[in-house]
């Protein structure tokens, strides 16, 4: 059987293969002042070479000093005496050492690089080292012997003596100084040009604060928000998006105070302005539009989003929504928030709360009038349980997102009381387990521990291979290691499960442990996948139904290392949800509902399972990387075929709540997911682990503590406030933060001794600390990648006594680098070694998931791979804004034109099995119509289909990725910013349809369309030109399939595989769209409106009528608009997108009015009636609509005569003809 699909990879201590052009060296990009050059630019002589130094952009000018990571270093004496300045071999993300990132280099995915003393590094580490060393000058001398000696994987600042040519390196110093190295002015970001300002390197390992040795801290922060120059954003397509990132609120927008700057310098990604507050008569304080406009246009130019909030007042609500809505619009705001502290102003809410319902009601129609993304945010929920707050939180009805400002305005005694959540000690009893950290057990030491191991007899002889184990090599090998604590780890999951189902013998067997050949970390020993059997039956030899199901499985795997039983490794769930027999999978979360195996893998596993369960001990038996510790992945087999098709968590979540299976998405979050639940078996949940299941420490005979935890008093209140409101439903939530200090008691923070009511700094890091850690633990994936602070003029205060400013605890939020300056600030400072520790004990810098531009947050949005709508039946769809590109796929030319080889391999395949099939098909009906016994004949018919189909189905496959990859660009190469505002060069692509000239111009493209169920006509109002209307198309970001010329001339543009952006994302990845040229500037039946030539629309039928058959299953020929009584043709009205024919302007989107006149040509042409029959009674039907005048024969006109050949030639619907039209001599249809 083919092994299942879960060999995560081997992960290192630093990964390289995720590289990220320039992610360290912020100054290095396009220099946006200087002009791009353009495809009617001279290229001659002299004339091309002075050009040629005008448009040259140089993305490293102004940047004197790198930051790379080092590799190697050597650091030797001259003639045994004196100390020589050290050597090092070092890679920085762009510039030179771009190539050397690629799988030639450290991108190589056997590549490890070695420790300090040039140990434990793979095979390929030192040939990758010496290459990147002396072919890509990355070797680096540090000019004196001052300089201390970096560590491997150690960031340093490193440049060229000879800068231009990039000769002679030189290593200046560590990102962070040491103690015998001068300190960093904090602001200048280790160059001393201005012009090169750094950003957060975001893979700085701070130390964790004190007493929170135990908790997760989110992923590094990639924060590329910096003072450099940002992508602008363009309001328009931003708009919608909810905050991510660092955001200030502001209070009414100035220019002039709240300086760009400053916000730039702090690495700000948006910032929220007072728009609007209303009085309680109703009386509205409003900003000056006119400084909102200047606010605006500066902090979008810099790439800082901007939101808009406002305060209403109890029954006054349509006035307040009128006023902040139109100030909304004007000023640009990408989204706009709600505050509801003083909506009642004395007055208790009263059910059934119809002021309530109306407020969000209308809120929300507003907004999605204009498409804003709409927010919510008050003080505090917990103390307001009267008001009904999950009006605001419904999923549907309810906001985007939702701001609990938690502010802790004042100090407590709680702060600076040390709560200690350390259970007992230990039991005298060895055997009564307990829980323990693990904080031991480490890729570096796991080897020494087993000489101290004291092993209960006869373990290593119970999990031999009969059990599924295997060895590898000497009996001292990595591999073999590894695997005793793997065997641990085995009879800790029994322990459990014997306690589950007491009397039942449960037993654990290994179903895959060693997987060489690139297999991930099965080839490591520290992973296997694992099934649970239960009964008499023989070890490995248990029936489907004496297993348990993989999700209970997964989910024990799950409680044993919440318990503290099992590192927090990796731990992989693979589903059957197959909805057909005889391979139906889960169908719900009890035992009895998990249905059969998949093919496959699958019969390894449990019921349910398309594999078994996996876990491994990353981050403990082998270093990780960016997948570390604790971390889930699950994955679905929809077909029952024992291959994944979803591997997305995300997306198999997505998948599970849309087939009605949420109780299962539910279960499977990694850390707040029901499976934490304890329950009963029968009803697919599990108890507590007892006392009788040992850790695995314990099963080793190793000595196990149990883990430390204290905490503040005051941040089990500081969670709680946060915890109401995702208890309330809100899904998507921003923690707001805050240095309020004499509100509402005058003495404030007074009690810390800073002489000074005002909240300092360290208590700011104290509250960012706990928001990231704690609050981001209980919030689990409620909590949104973004916090927001009250507010910029509390920013601004300062206090003699403070040994930092507060703007500088929001600059370091997210942001690597400034922790690292200050670090190198305050060794030399004269603050006290209390305030120092304040600083050292509470870093920011790795804190937040992310904190991207609005640029990279587009390209965040993708990497979710959220999958495309099902197509809808009923539903009419509404406009939305333009889906987002997918991200690059960075393949190099060299990968393009291998794909581009087997698709033509492919291609020439296909073509022979469809002549094979034509043949079979032919022998097929010859021997029907003798008589003749069919059935070999069938089945051989059926066969090459499948083959068809397979083959198309792989060249759609590799078109996909070549149509990702034109639309996204190769990873590395800086695009042109203004490449959409021209048409350029097309290339020339293999046809999709016959006699169809495919010219791809770059339009926009998406992910590979989810089924081919309507085609979509569109008239471009105004458009006579082909090349205009694309050139407009690929502007704004938008794109079709096909174009109709007005002579009748057709191309395509984007592959029917793919999706085009036409239509609102309820048809784009269900739709073709066809734009036919019309120089009329309204569409049917608007007076203005001309209909295009008789010639014209044939062609466009008879490309319609080829869309149609082209697939499997194909567009059915169905025109919603002309269902009935073809007089009653529907040319204005809301209309249900069903799969068929339609005009835009049919799906009730009251800005378009185009594609109406086409589509009923098209309908007539479908009733049988011949091009110019159907022409003329289009233009009559037409006519009596709109009052204008039909002209002389408009069927004979000179540009309506159809070309030699241009009658029609087929009945629709695969009719037979009833005889010849004497009007065109093609077939009369039925």
């Amino acid at each position: 059987m083919a092994d299942p699909p879960n060999s995560d990879p081997v992960p290192e201590t630093i990964s390289f293969q995720d590289h990220i052009y320039a992610k360290h060296n912020h100054g290095i990009r396009p220099k946006s002042y200087k002009p791009i050059r353009t495809s009617y630019t001279s290229r001659l002589g002299e004339i091309r070479n002075a050009i040629n130094d005008r448009v040259r952009n140089n993305e490293t000018e102004g940047v004197i000093e790198f930051l790379a990571r080092v590799l190697d270093w050597v650091s030797s004496f001259f003639g045994g005496e004196e100390k020589a300045p050290v050597i090092i071999t070092a890679i920085i993300d762009a510039d030179v050492h771009a190539l050397a990132w690629g799988r030639s280099g450290v991108g190589h995915p056997d590549f490890v690089l070695p420790n300090d003393a040039g140990q434990g590094g793979s095979a390929n580490a030192t040939n990758i080292i010496n290459k990147i060393r002396d072919a890509h000058k990355g070797k680096f001398i540090a000019p004196d012997t001052g300089v201390p000696t970096p560590k491997v994987g150690e960031m340093v600042w490193v440049t060229w003596q000879d800068l231009e040519n990039r000769r002679d390196g030189v290593y200046l110093r560590p990102l962070i100084a040491r103690d015998n190295n001068s300190g960093v002015d904090e602001n200048s970001g280790g160059d001393q040009n201005k012009k090169t300002t750094n950003k957060p390197c975001n893979k700085l390992k701070s130390k964790k604060p004190s007493g929170r040795q135990n908790r997760n801290r989110n992923a590094d922060a990639n924060s590329m928000a910096g003072n450099v120059r940002q992508e602008s954003i363009d309001a328009k397509k931003e708009r919608g998006q909810p905050p991510v990132g660092k955001g200030v609120f502001t209070g009414f927008p100035d220019i002039k105070t709240h300086k760009i700057n400053q916000a730039l310098h702090c690495t700000l990604n948006w910032v929220c302005y007072t728009g609007a507050k209303q009085s309680k008569d109703g009386e509205i304080e409003s900003a000056n539009i006119s400084k909102i406009k200047k606010f605006v246009k500066k902090y979008h130019k810099k790439g800082i989003r901007t939101y808009i909030m406002g305060y209403p007042a109890y029954g006054h609500e349509e006035k307040f929504l009128a006023k902040l809505f139109s100030l909304a619009n004007s000023g640009d705001a990408i989204g706009v928030i709600l505050n509801l502290d003083h909506y009642y102003s004395g007055q208790a809410p009263v059910s059934p709360y119809e002021k309530e319902n109306t407020l969000m009601s209308e809120f929300k129609k507003y907004a999605d009038k204009k498409n804003f993304a709409t927010g919510l945010t008050a003080t505090d929920i917990a103390g307001n349980p009267n008001i009904p707050w999950k009006i605001f939180a419904d999923s549907k009805t309810g906001v985007d997102f939702a701001i609990p400002q938690v502010f802790s305005q004042d100090y407590s005694s709680l702060r600076d009381e040390e709560v200690d959540n350390t259970p007992p000690p230990p039991p005298v009893d060895p055997e009564v387990g307990q829980p323990t950290s693990f904080d031991g057990l480490l890729p570096g030491n796991y080897r020494e521990l087993t000489e101290i191991f004291k092993l209960p007899a006869g373990l290593l002889e119970k999990w031999d291979a009969s059990t599924g184990f295997n060895t590898k090599g000497d009996e001292d090998s990595d591999f073999n290691i590894r695997s005793i604590y793997m065997k641990a780890a085995a009879e800790v999951i029994e322990q459990y499960w014997k306690q589950i189902l007491p009397g039942q013998n449960a037993k654990v067997f290994i179903t895959s442990h060693r997987r060489d050949k690139g297999k991930g970390n099965h080839s490591t020993g520290g992973a296997f996948d694992v099934r649970i059997e239960l009964g008499d039956s023989p070890i490995g030899k248990a029936g489907l139904y004496d297993r348990v199901p993989v999700l209970q499985t997964w989910a024990s795997l799950k409680k044993l290392q919440g318990a503290g039983r099992l590192p927090m490794g990796g731990t992989g769930l693979y589903l059957n949800v197959n909805k057909n027999n005889p391979r139906k999978g889960i169908v719900g979360l009890k035992p009895t509902q998990a249905g059969a195996q998949a093919e496959g893998s699958g019969q390894k596993g449990g019921p349910g399972g398309s594999a078994s369960p996996h876990y491994d001990m990353r981050g403990y038996l082998y270093a990780g990387t960016s997948h570390t510790r604790n971390t889930i992945w699950v994955n679905l087999d929809k077909t029952g075929n024992g291959k994944d098709d979803v591997k997305n968590t995300d997306s198999a979540r997505y998948y599970l709540r849309q087939n009605n299976l949420d109780d299962v998405a539910d279960y499977v979050y990694r850390d707040d997911g029901t499976w934490a639940n304890d329950g009963d078996y029968e009803d697919g949940y599990l108890p507590a682990v007892g006392p009788q299941v040992q850790n695995l420490l314990q099963v080793l005979g190793l000595d196990s503590q149990a883990p430390v935890l204290k905490t503040s008093g005051a941040e089990g209140p500081f969670v709680a406030k946060f915890m109401a409101w995702k208890q309330v439903g809100f899904k998507y939530i921003i923690p707001g933060l805050g240095m309020i200090g004499n509100s509402p008691n005058p003495n404030g923070w007074s009690p810390d001794a800073y002489n000074t009511n005002e909240k300092s700094p360290w208590r700011l890091r104290q509250d960012a600390t706990w928001t990231f850690t704690s609050v981001k633990e209980a919030l689990g994936n409620s909590m949104a990648n973004s916090v927001i602070w009250w507010d910029w003029e509390g920013a601004n205060k300062t206090a003699v006594n403070w040994p930092e400013k507060r703007w500088a605890v929001i600059r370091e939020l997210g942001n690597a680098i400034a922790t690292a300056q200050k670090l190198n600030k305050i060794k030399k400072s004269s603050i006290s070694q209390g305030e120092k520790d304040k600083i050292t004990n509470w870093q920011l810098g790795n804190y937040m998931k992310a904190s991207p531009s609005p640029g990279e947050a587009k390209a965040k949005q993708q990497a979710a791979a959220t999958p495309a709508p099902d197509p809808p039946v009923t539903k009419t769809p509404s406009e939305t804004p333009p889906e987002d590109t997918p991200t690059p796929t960075g393949l190099t030319e060299e990968k393009r034109q291998e794909i581009q080889n087997k698709i033509d391999n492919k291609v020439k395949n296909l073509k022979a099995r469809e002549t094979e099939l034509a043949q079979l098909k032919t022998q097929f009906t010859s021997a029907e119509n003798a008589g003749e016994d069919t059935t070999n004949l069938l089945n051989a018919v059926k066969a090459k289909t499948a083959e068809v189909n397979q083959e198309l189905a792989q060249i759609n496959n590799l078109r996909a990725q070549l149509g990702q990859e034109a639309i996204a660009g190769s990873s590395g190469d800086p695009k042109d910013p203004c490449a959409h505002l021209t048409l350029g060069k097309p290339t020339k692509i293999d046809p999709e349809l016959s006699n169809v000239e495919f010219l791809d111009y770059g339009l926009k493209k998406g992910k590979p369309l989810k089924s081919r169920s309507y085609i979509v006509i569109h008239e471009p109002g105004g458009g006579t030109s082909v090349k205009g209307v694309l050139r407009y198309l690929k502007k704004e970001g938008n794109s079709v399939h096909f174009t109709v010329s007005m002579k009748g001339a057709v191309k395509q543009h984007v592959s029917m595989q793919l999706a085009a952006f036409h239509a609102g994302s309820s048809a784009n990845y269900n739709s073709i769209g066809i734009e036919v040229m019309n120089p009329s500037p309204e569409g049917a039946p608007g007076k203005k409106y001309i209909p295009g030539s008789r010639q014209q629309l044939e062609r466009l039928w008879k490309l319609v009528v080829k869309i149609s058959i082209a697939g499997t299953p194909g567009i059915p020929k169905y025109f919603v608009a002309a269902s009935g009584d073809i007089e009653a043709y529907n040319w204005r009205d809301k209309l249900p997108l069903r799969p068929g024919i339609h005009a835009h302007r049919m799906q009730g989107n009251t800005n378009h009015s185009d594609g109406a006149f086409p589509v009923l040509y098209m309908s007539l042409r479908n009733r049988g009636l011949g091009p110019g029959a159907a022409y003329k009674k289009a233009w009559e039907m037409f006519s009596t609509k709109s009052g204008v005048s039909i002209p002389e024969n408009p069927a004979e006109k000179e540009d309506n005569k159809l070309p030699e050949g241009g009658a029609q030639q087929v009945c629709p619907d695969g009719q037979e003809p009833v005889g010849t039209d004497p009007e065109t001599g093609g077939p009369l249809c039925p």
